[in-house]
């Protein structure tokens, strides 16, 4: 046989041996070695080196096949060895050692594909899970002869790391016992550059002693065909012996002395199949070393840079994911630097980040997670931009940046204003502001009060609803709080989720304790809040139809404007029209309380005061309020009066003061006051309430003198304080939507501080009794005289220089009167004035919650009447009643419109509804505090029954709605108040009074149609169709003699009790 046609063969051989024993893999490389050469023992075994590269343990399959080439190739059966044995080793440990292969093994054998092997034939094969590192399979056959044997290395399991630097050492015959080594390099990426080698002489060189080493070989490389494709006999004979020395040295193989007769070649191979054999120059044998070794230039690592998103909150705890993926080599962990850039600050707006993260050996890429920190500043949207850095081991690819805007997310803010607690009867007040991060995992505390009675002693933030204990949470230091923090956690039995949700649900507050009140003098419960550093005006709202009004609108409209609903009222505004029906109110002169006062106590003294000889000479309060009632009920000037029992729970007086209660004339004269101002210009409200001496007992500003050095003794807070609290401009700044206004840490901005309260005080000081004659001696001595202005007592009117709200100057020498006015003015054109002024009026009328927008657009009408007057409060009335969301049936659908009707109202609004009748016309109602909550001009303190800020702990306020008059809906109340409306309805007369029927009794066969009568009357037709079916049921469902009166009664006691009946819509 030609030597051609020999090696021809000898390709085919390997070809048949199966396409994979040299596995393709994701860039073209070369592994799995194949070796046909002779085998003996000792120095003449043949000896397979491979290296596992870095990354996880590998299985490898290790064969040694000499019976089994006879399957491949008939004739080389005479050369084969017979019973080949293979040992792997390590070093110079064995591992494993085979010399019969197992069945058990075939399978492996299969999934590499490697041909099969013949049942119970000696062949030997080793299938062994390895760790990175060097190895060797020995491969020994006969004692006595060196005959033909293939050994074999296949990757069984993929994974991170692979088989490198393959190497056979073996005998070297003639013929068909000459050395072949068969490989293929996988197609994919292109040629591989191979370093290969025969040593011969260069064995003995590496190991002293070595005998019978192939002294001269002959290394030539055939493609599949058998064409010769190169060639090498002496390697330092070539002109390319310095690169190949180069090579050795960059592979680590072991150098050849210098002009031996070992064989090496280098060169570039495409894809394909090869066979490359070593013999011996001039038929010469020996041992001989066959080396392949793949030596193409790394492709340069690029590593590109991506991320998961462009942009997150504050609030998302979902974390960023940067993720770093490399090309080209992944066996070595490899190192990648980055630079964290854009506006945002490492560590301060997000997690701190290191600047490299190592890809570990075997992957193509790593991530960086980045969580934005959650903070309580207000501040602009900010950028991170992280950007590789270029290294040695590699360069940043086509994307090397990737960008993310980090959106502020606002704390959310939660308020509480401080009143008086339940076992307290403190004037003192305060605010506290709650932040709690974005991502609900701390809250920041803030708290100003004043007023306080004696030194406060402690300070909590508590857990609980409002008049209990609580459970506490965390204490906050003594004194003005700034920014106390707390992070968030677990309490008793409640989850950190349910702690979080406990606040959202209004069931945090402050409670200040001090000597005098250890259970606390003042507390309030945080609700959250809206608020903003800058503003939008509101776009307009949908149009709505004042020009048609049906018996619902009309009904809706007079249940928010007078005392209560009548069939008559309906009829009239229905044919009169809004406007008109506004002209005539306006028109109508005010009712006058301390007139009715008077009748009523000569009519009958019972209730008086000041008896002489057992008769009464002074009206008492059971006058005075029989004098309230007959106006409710029976006043022409509904609207005047309605909004003047909304401004009495705004500028609050009650004769809970002995002074007050005393002086029940005076507290008559008070409330007309109210009414003449109710539709007049709120400037003139202002300083008539000012100077009226029943404010200025209740606030104590009357009597009010200027700082005396020789006692010590200091002009008196409270009116100053609460003239701004409570009458004008609030605590906190507000937006012209009445929103609040927020500084850069996300907090609502004080409209004044302590200082602001002294020189306020200043300003009120000198007004006493109404004297024509207010002389130094008078200030003191003046006759009571709780009807007519103050007066001013100029001696005791601090002229020095002050600075007030809005830092307005007042200068040293003014009287008190310029002073007087000046204060007033500032406090009336103050920002705030409009939009607090007209949030509690939209409250006391239509509805707890008004929109910012409604507001807005109230208190533009407060700013400018159009005629460019500010303060028009008939003006402002028109805006509050006939806005789009006090007149829209969609609005009033919503979940969040409306009101708990105030206990007061529901009965005025029964007793409207039916009619009354009396016997001298007076209206002696006792005091309706005990069965109601509430009695007209009689509150417990300056901040009404219920402020307009009280939260009712659960669904509301985690809606961040306020819910005013729950604050005196209780267990009691909830039996007391129907209890007082079903005495009205079913006795003949109740407290001096009776129903009159006769308008209803036509209606009182017909279920249903009473039922809708007394629905629109009572409840503005909003009753749930539900309840209405259960009332006509009822009725319908009374014994066939009961009388129509009482069918009345029953239809008016189940409507008027309903849960419908009991809430404004």
């Amino acid at each position: 046989m030609t030597a051609p046609s020999r090696f021809l063969r000898c390709c085919l051989l390997f070809l048949a041996l199966g396409s994979s024993v040299f596995a393709s893999e994701d860039t073209s490389r070369v592994v799995n070695l194949s070796t046909r050469g002779q085998a003996g023992v000792n120095d003449n075994a043949m000896i397979a080196g491979f290296v596992i590269g870095p990354g996880a343990p590998k299985t490898v399959l290790i064969r040694a096949v000499g019976p089994g080439l006879a399957t491949v190739a008939p004739d080389l059966a005479p050369l084969t060895v017979t019973d080949p044995v293979v040992t792997l080793y390590q070093g110079g440990t064995p591992l494993a050692t085979n010399a019969a292969w197992l069945a058990a093994d075939a399978d492996t054998m299969a999934a590499v594909g490697a041909f099969p092997l013949q049942a119970g034939s000696h062949d030997a094969a080793v299938v062994q899970t390895l760790q990175p590192g060097a190895y060797t399979a020995v491969v020994n056959g006969s004692a006595t002869a060196r005959n033909l044997a293939l050994v074999e290395v296949y990757e069984v399991s993929a994974g991170t790391s692979h088989l490198l630097n393959l190497s056979t050492r073996a005998p070297v015959g003639t013929g068909d016992k000459t050395l072949i080594a068969g490989l293929v390099i996988a197609p994919d990426k292109g040629p591989r550059r191979l370093l290969i080698r025969a040593a011969g002489p260069a064995l003995a060189a590496i190991a002293p002693g070595f005998t019978g080493e192939l002294a001269d070989p002959l290394l030539v490389v055939r493609d599949a065909h058998g064409v010769a494709l190169a060639t090498n006999d002496d390697w330092g004979s070539v002109a390319t012996s310095a690169g190949l020395a180069a090579a050795f040295s960059a592979v680590g193989a072991f150098p050849f002395p210098d002009a031996s007769h070992d064989a090496a070649l280098l060169g570039d191979f495409p894809p394909g199949a090869y066979t490359v054999t070593v013999s011996g120059v001039g038929d010469t044998t020996g041992i001989a070393l066959a080396e392949v070794y793949d030596v193409t230039p790394a492709e340069p690592t690029t590593v590109t840079l991506s991320v998961d998103r462009t942009s997150t909150d504050e609030g998302n705890v979902t974390p960023l994911q940067f993720t770093f993926t490399r090309d080209g080599d992944s066996t070595a962990p490899l190192t990648v630097y980055y630079t964290a850039g854009g506006t945002a600050t490492n560590g301060a707006d997000y997690t701190s980040l290191p600047g490299s993260l190592v890809i570990p050996a075997g992957a193509t890429s790593a991530t960086v997670l980045v969580v934005p920190v959650a903070d309580f500043e207000t501040e602009p949207d900010e950028t991170l931009q992280l950007s590789l850095q270029p290294a040695a081991s590699y360069s940043p690819g086509a994307t090397s940046t990737a960008t993310v805007t980090l959106a502020d997310r606002p704390p959310s803010l939660f308020v509480a204003d401080l009143r008086a607690g339940d076992s307290s009867t403190s004037i003192a007040s305060g605010t506290a502001t709650l932040l709690l991060s974005a991502n609900a995992s701390t809250i920041s505390v803030s708290l100003s009060f004043a007023g306080l009675s004696s030194p406060e002693t402690v300070t909590y933030v508590r857990l609980g609803d409002p008049g209990t204990i609580g459970e506490e949470l965390f204490r906050l230091p003594i004194g003005q709080v700034d920014s106390a923090t707390w992070t968030i956690k677990a309490v008793g039995t409640l989850a950190l989720d349910d702690v979080v949700a406990a606040l959202r649900a209004g069931r945090f507050f402050v409670n200040v304790q001090t000597e005098a009140f250890p259970t606390g003098e003042i507390r309030g419960q945080f609700i959250q809040s809206n608020g903003s550093q800058t503003f939008t005006a509101p776009s307009d709202p949908p149009a709505v139809d004042l020009a048609s009004i049906t018996d619902t609108d009309a009904a809706r409209f007079l249940t928010q404007a007078t005392f209560g609903v009548t069939a008559d009222d309906i009829a009239n505004l229905k044919q009169q029209g809004y406007a008109a029906w506004f002209a005539a109110q306006l028109a109508q002169p005010a009712s006058n309380h301390r007139a009715k006062l008077l009748a009523d106590f000569n009519l009958n003294p019972n209730g008086g005061q000041q008896s002489v000889n057992g008769t009464p000479t002074r009206p008492g309060s059971v006058h005075r309020r029989s004098a309230w009632w007959q106006i409710a009920v029976r006043g022409p000037d509904q609207l005047r009066q309605r909004v003047a029992f909304a401004l009495s729970e705004l500028f609050v007086v009650s004769d809970v003061d002995g002074a007050i209660n005393n002086n029940q004339e005076a507290l008559a004269n008070y409330n007309d006051v109210l009414a003449a101002d109710a539709l007049g210009n709120f400037r003139t409200l202002l300083e008539d309430v000012t100077l009226s001496p029943m404010m200025g007992v209740y606030l104590s500003h009357l009597r009010n003198a200027k700082a005396d050095p020789v006692t010590g003794a200091q002009p008196d807070e409270n009116y100053a304080r609460e003239v701004m609290q409570l009458f004008t401009i609030g605590l906190s700044q507000l937006q012209p939507d009445g929103t609040l206004k927020l500084d850069a840490s996300g907090r609502p901005v004080p409209t004044y501080d302590q200082t602001t309260v002294t020189a306020m005080a200043r300003v009120f000081t000198g007004w006493a009794f109404h004297n024509t004659n207010p002389t130094s001696r008078n200030f003191r001595t003046s006759p009571a005289n709780y009807i007519d202005p103050m007066t001013l007592y100029s001696d005791y009117h601090d002229t020095d220089a002050k600075t007030i709200v809005g830092g307005l100057q007042l200068p040293a020498g003014q009287t008190g009167t310029q002073d007087l006015h000046d204060a007033l003015d500032a406090l009336f054109n103050h920002p705030n004035t409009g939009p607090f002024v007209c949030r509690q009026l939209i409250q006391r009328l239509v509805t707890s919650n008004p929109s910012p927008a409604y507001v807005y657009r109230v208190a533009q009408v407060f700013a400018n009447n159009g005629s460019g007057v500010r303060g028009d409060l008939a003006a402002v009335v028109r805006a509050i009643l006939l806005d789009y969301e006090a007149r829209s049936s969609d609005a009033a659908a919503t979940a969040s419109f409306g009101k708990l009707k105030e206990p007061l109202l529901r009965v005025t609004a029964l007793l409207r509804a039916v009619g009354v009748t009396t016997s001298d016309g007076r209206f002696p109602f006792s005091n309706t505090n005990n069965s109601l909550s509430e009695s007209p001009l009689s509150s417990p303190t300056v901040f009404n029954f219920f402020p307009p800020s009280y939260v009712q702990p659960g669904d509301l306020a985690s809606a961040g709605l306020v819910a005013p008059e729950y604050q005196i809906l209780t267990a009691s109340t909830a039996i007391s108040v129907p209890n007082y409306l079903y005495n009205f309805i079913t006795n003949t007369t109740y407290q001096g009074v009776s129903l009159d029927f006769a308008r209803l009794l036509p209606l009182a066969d017909q279920p249903a149609a009473l039922t809708d009568q007394l629905s629109l009357q009572l409840v503005g037709n909003s009753l749930a169709p539900a309840t209405r079916d259960r009332v006509v049921l009822a009725l319908q469902s009374l014994p066939a003699g009961t009388s129509n009166t009482d069918r009345v009664r029953t239809a008016l006691y189940l409507v008027v009790t309903s849960p419908d009946g009991a809430v404004q819509k």
